[in-house]
């Protein structure tokens, strides 16, 4: 698993019409991630600038603040979080 404490971007992304949260975009200078909330269908377009709201079908914009974390570039797997120690 790669981490790197370089400077980041975590936005919001919501709906316009109705405000649903379809996720997270993470930045940074190289390369944009989206992360889907765990309520979130898989979106038909994974392009940023063609996504539209799966609940309404309302255009989609980005809100939020710049944060500096780690990060890791490989998201863990869901498999991993269904273990029980």
């Amino acid at each position: 698993m790669a981490i790197s404490s370089e400077r980041l971007i975590v936005r919001e992304l919501k709906c316009f019409m109705c405000g649903y949260t379809l996720g997270e975009v993470v930045a940074n200078a190289l390369q944009r991630m989206f992360r889907r909330a765990p309520d979130c269908p898989a979106p038909a377009d994974s392009r940023l600038s063609r996504m539209r709201c799966p609940r309404c079908e309302g255009p989609v914009y980005l809100e939020g603040a710049e944060t500096t974390t780690q990060w890791s570039v490989h998201p863990p797997r869901a498999s991993a979080a269904m273990r029980h120690n």
